[in-house]
């Protein structure tokens, strides 16, 4: 009786979990079909095969929707922004989690606490400030605002894994004579691996495909970033849809790439709760 019902429930486990990679797999296979067809084709056989497959809507994507520029200032603004969201975070973290002062929980909950506030109670705010500072012409307007937003997921999960370090590892590099800060850099930071490529992927994921932001404090054309540039493809290039799903599977082909370099770490990070004590 005991198995038959510990096989019913990981059937079902399996079910649901096929059920949720069919949900996620299948608008992104029909995105890279539709990118392959005519608009013809698209309007008249939206789920059949191409009759041949059209290689130059990705070439017209990149050349005409300017996919290079938009691709060029994700990547600078991602990346910026990801390197000082990780570091500060770290540092912020390891200060929570390790050392002891009067105001350890309230910094630990006011940090936690920006993970309840939306964008949009900020965007006019932030608008104005860029506005009075002159920033609204370069890539620190948004730099900031992302790097203040991702701060706290960021240290929510550094710190539950400095939480599960052993302290001896400091301890005994302490007493060999090393410094806080080489404590640090030789000894936390290559512990924190799993905790990095699990953050990492979430915050490049969360400022690669942010619109909001992007859309109301970058004023200029040439500094746009992706998810704006695409958004302004429907209204310029309203029946090619072609066009728009090429450039939309042109713009996830990094974030693929950086997840497939992490995957062994994201993995780590994910399943290193699962088997402490």
């Amino acid at each position: 009786m005991y198995n038959t019902q510990k096989n019913i429930k990981k059937t079902l486990t399996y079910m649901f979990l096929i059920a949720f990679a069919l949900l996620t797999i299948i608008p992104l296979a029909w995105m890279v079909l539709l990118s392959f067809k005519t608009s013809s084709e698209i309007f008249n056989a939206p789920f059949a095969l191409p009759k041949a497959i059209q290689w130059q809507n990705y070439l017209k994507a990149w050349k005409v929707v300017g996919l290079g520029t938009l691709m060029k200032n994700s990547l600078f603004v991602t990346s910026v922004s990801t390197a000082i969201t990780l570091f500060a975070s770290t540092l912020c973290s390891y200060a929570i989690a390790r050392i002891d002062f009067k105001w350890n929980f309230k910094l630990y909950f006011f940090l936690l606490f920006g993970l309840m506030i939306p964008v949009y109670i900020v965007m006019f705010p932030m608008f104005r400030l860029n506005q009075i500072l002159n920033l609204s012409g370069s890539y620190i307007s948004l730099i900031g605002p992302y790097v203040a937003f991702q701060i706290p997921t960021c240290t929510l999960i550094m710190v539950g894994f400095l939480r599960g370090i052993p302290k001896e590892l400091e301890e005994a590099a302490s007493i060999d004579g090393a410094s806080l800060w080489r404590i640090l850099f030789e000894v936390i930071f290559p512990v924190l691996k799993p905790a990095f490529a699990t953050a990492t992927i979430l915050i490049l994921l969360n400022n690669w495909n942010e619109f909001v932001l992007a859309l109301v404090l970058i004023t200029k054309n040439k500094m746009k970033t992706l998810p704006v540039g695409i958004a302004a493809i429907s209204g310029q290039y309203n029946s090619n849809y072609e066009i728009m799903a090429a450039a939309l599977i042109i713009s996830v082909i990094p974030i693929i790439v950086v997840y497939l370099i992490l995957k062994k770490n994201i993995i780590e990070g994910m399943t290193a709760g699962a088997v402490k004590g």
